[in-house]
């Protein structure tokens, strides 16, 4: 963490958020565009109803809606091209996105390549920057975890080249964000899981970063609170409306922490294991989250003391080095207590591949940690959830 003597934060213009506030998305999309593309994952959005609510509030709202499904997890760059084709094509001046955080990714850079033309990977790959401002974006969340609507950045995968990579830009940052936890009500328990540590992973590495503010701090800490007293209940009661608000507002902190403040290794790993391996996001970042926060303990004592507190830790009587080791152990019971027991080894990882994740890892994320780590240390580090 460094001492900022100015410092930038940005979200989006518009965040809306409460159960059933949905419904505003018949006031708020014709303030932005009367066609919208609405981009939708491969099914989930249609099968829990969520897709047929937001078609007909836009059509209540006489927007006019071009239907774009199919994105999938870890979105490519074939699917953004050719939802940019699509929106082109239709003459769409609104893009919405319904779904997860790949789908939100998805309709984000969606949005960015209308307006600024050519081949997302152009972009992915430094051949172009970001000039212009994005199509107008609405995004609806349906999950919990990645806080993608109300970031900068839209995580995309090249499977040709085998890579995981972001493009980053305030341009991309939705004109509004629609937060609803009606919406997660029907998440699985693994979904529930997964996407909650992801946001964990979120609050906690932005608060550590070596880019850490005022602001993002505060925020932060209010999410770890939320989800020390509801991802358990969350998960095993997942009509809870109230468990479900808070995983909705922490996930939505989360964003607004790491957009501002950075990311680690937790998310420095996941990234080139999902990309190569399909290990799921959030699955990784839980599973490296504990073993990260141990190898960063040196650098954030500190720090890592409040995230007990934060995360309802009884740390009464304890010294500052107890309380952070408390954080740690918490941490790692949270994962097993929400059932997150699978390892790398699952999806096909095996130990001679793990120089060049160490390798793959290297980047933003990766340099934000408040801890230099070594490409060896890394292979170390991830043997323990081999």
């Amino acid at each position: 963490m460094v001492s900022m003597s100015h410092f930038e934060f940005n979200i989006p213009g518009r965040v809306i958020y409460g159960a059933g506030c949905l419904a505003r998305l018949k006031e708020i999309a014709p303030q932005y565009g009367r066609k919208a593309l609405l981009v939708c994952g491969k099914g989930s959005a249609r099968k829990s109803g969520s897709l047929e609510r937001v078609l007909s509030l836009l059509e209540e709202a006489d927007v006019e809606a071009v239907l774009y499904e199919g994105v999938e997890a870890d979105p490519s760059i074939q699917i953004v091209d050719a939802g940019a084709s699509a929106a082109r094509d239709s003459g769409c001046g609104l893009v919405v996105g319904l779904g997860g955080g790949s789908t939100i990714d998805a309709a984000k850079a969606i949005s960015g390549m209308v307006t600024n033309g050519g081949s997302v990977r152009d972009y992915l790959e430094g051949e172009k920057e970001i000039a212009k401002p994005s199509l107008p974006y609405i995004a609806i969340p349906t999950t919990s975890g990645t806080g993608a609507e109300v970031t900068k950045n839209a995580v995309l995968t090249n499977r040709d080249k085998g890579y995981k990579r972001s493009i980053r830009h305030f341009y991309l940052i939705p004109e509004a964000a629609i937060v609803d936890p009606e919406l997660t009500l029907g998440l699985p328990p693994h979904i529930t899981a997964s996407t909650g540590l992801d946001a964990l992973a979120q609050l906690i590495e932005p608060y550590t970063s070596k880019k850490a503010q005022p602001l993002t701090d505060t925020i932060a800490m209010e999410g770890m609170r939320l989800i020390g007293r509801s991802l358990r209940r969350a998960v095993a009661e997942g009509g809870d409306l109230s468990a479900r608000s808070d995983m909705s507002m922490a996930s939505l902190l989360s964003g607004m922490a790491l957009t501002n403040s950075g990311l680690g290794l937790a998310h420095a790993l996941s990234h080139p294991l999902g990309a190569r391996f399909g290990v799921p996001h959030g699955l990784g970042c839980g599973l490296f989250l504990p073993h990260v926060m141990e190898y960063n303990m040196p650098s954030c004592v500190a720090r890592y003391a409040r995230v007990a507190e934060a995360l309802g830790c009884d740390v009464e009587g304890l010294d500052e080095a107890a309380r952070a080791q408390k954080a740690v152990e918490n941490v790692a019971c949270l994962v097993e207590d929400v059932g997150l027991k699978a390892r790398l080894g699952d999806f096909g990882v095996k130990e001679k591949d793990l120089p060049r994740i160490a390798a793959e890892s290297r980047g933003s994320s990766r340099s934000g940690n408040p801890r230099d780590a070594t490409d060896g240390e890394l292979v170390e580090m991830m043997k323990n959830v081999l």
